[in-house]
């Protein structure tokens, strides 16, 4: 394993209190500051994706990544946050956007894809291979973002006491960011005012 020391966005400021003894102890709090993460070996090389799926319900948003280039299509990365970390993720990742802008000039544009009817969700997944590794996902409850002139990495992360890991890492092209920043945002809109997002 390999560690982080940048300071992830999101997750909680203190970790949950220990268990208590006998004749009235109560639990004592454990101070848990998410300052560093634990990338386990088999995440340290990450996971490239030309695409993304969001989808949300009221208790959690959940991101696909996909890999587009490959044939059958396949979803490489299923990651699970609360709504709450979903905005905080959006809010961070706008923020990294500037930076980007600032120092490497605007977003590079994506091709446009042709104009073709708009499939439902079970079309698309129909089209994509989930293996079983993935299907479950991972879940984070924070994020670290970092950039490069070329690319996006995501290293979500779960801060739970006493260790910070991380849990899935994923690079996304910076012709990408603009609309998979947008199509956050919305889907944390949408979450916020109680919307179901359209089946089709």
């Amino acid at each position: 394993m390999s560690d982080l020391t940048n300071n992830p966005i999101g997750g909680p400021g203190n970790g949950g209190g220990g268990g208590g003894g006998g004749g009235g102890d109560r639990p004592q709090p454990m101070s848990h500051s998410p300052v560093s993460a634990r990338v386990p070996e088999r995440l340290s090389r990450g996971v490239p994706a030309t695409g993304y799926l969001i989808a949300q319900s009221p208790k959690e948003i959940l991101i696909d990544f996909v890999q587009a280039i490959t044939r059958p299509q396949q979803v490489v990365a299923r990651v699970v946050m609360s709504p709450v970390t979903a905005g905080e993720f959006a809010t961070a990742l706008q923020q990294n956007v500037e930076i980007f802008q600032t120092n490497h000039g605007p977003l590079p544009e994506a091709s446009a894809a042709p104009q073709q009817p708009r499939p439902n969700v079970q079309e698309i997944y129909e089209q994509l291979k989930v293996s079983e590794d993935v299907h479950a996902g991972a879940y984070c409850n924070a994020v670290l973002i970092s950039h490069s002139a070329t690319e996006f990495c995501f290293d979500f992360i779960t801060t739970f006491f006493p260790t910070s890991m991380v849990t899935s890492r994923v690079f996304l092209s910076a012709p990408n960011l603009p609309r998979f920043l947008a199509s956050l945002k919305q889907t944390h809109q949408q979450w916020a005012s109680g919307q179901r997002p359209p089946s089709a």
